[in-house]
């Protein structure tokens, strides 16, 4: 796995993060990218994904097994790029339950999960919107603000 040092940042933002985005090839080199709502990290060098109706992904992954994974924190845009390889463990499979305990803890049983994908990460990267670039004179409360205007939150949630 690539050195990365902001552990801290990594977690906060997967934890942030209300999706995370798998992108796969099939055999013939086509992409297929969706998006995975129950997803864990060991804390190490596997992030676990419920596969709750992830056929294609889980198809080409028996094809191709490199994948490219990322997260955002959408309220302060930011996030991490993740490349790996991946492995499937089916529901029957003896290592199920250990290797997803984390997010099938997530899912208390509101879902039926038919296979683990599970990403062995070989590279991280920080991803930012351009903002954090054109605008680095604005802290991180200033882009959580900007982001809840752009998009309405507040309106939406408080009628504002």
């Amino acid at each position: 796995m690539t050195q990365f040092t902001d552990i801290q940042a990594f977690r906060k933002d997967l934890t942030n993060a209300v999706l995370c985005w798998l992108a796969t090839v099939d055999a013939s080199g086509a992409p297929n990218v969706s998006p995975k709502e129950m997803f864990s990290w060991d804390g190490k060098q596997q992030i676990v994904i419920a596969d709750i109706a992830s056929a294609r992904s889980v198809e080409n992954i028996r094809q191709q097994n490199k994948v490219c994974l990322s997260f955002i924190d959408v309220f302060r845009q930011r996030g991490f790029k993740i490349t790996g390889n991946a492995s499937i463990i089916p529901s029957a499979d003896s290592r199920f339950p250990a290797v997803g305990r984390d997010v099938l803890a997530r899912i208390k049983g509101e879902f039926t999960v038919q296979n683990l994908i599970v990403v062995t990460i070989e590279s991280v990267s920080r991803i930012l919107a351009p903002s954090y670039f054109t605008l680095p004179e604005r802290n991180e409360e200033a882009h959580i603000r900007q982001t809840l205007e752009s998009y309405s939150v507040n309106r939406l949630l408080y009628g504002k």
